[in-house]
């Protein structure tokens, strides 16, 4: 699964930076890839935890029943 992550990653780094050196549209959509593609190569085994982490909190609160 973190394969999965590193290459939509590095896909939205290479779009950023494609659209930032071949196309007029500004600065923001282009960062904002970029920086999102960073986030998704840097740090997946974070995102793959914050739902379990999240869960087990529901757990331990009662909100949901474990499985």
């Amino acid at each position: 699964m973190t394969w999965l992550f590193r290459l939509v990653g590095s896909v939205a780094v290479l779009a950023g930076v494609g659209l930032w050196l071949f196309t007029e549209t500004g600065l923001v959509v282009p960062a904002v890839l970029i920086l999102v593609g960073l986030a998704l190569l840097v740090a997946p085994s974070v995102l793959l935890a914050l739902p379990e982490l999240v869960r087990r909190r529901l757990v331990s609160l009662r909100i949901v029943k474990s499985i």
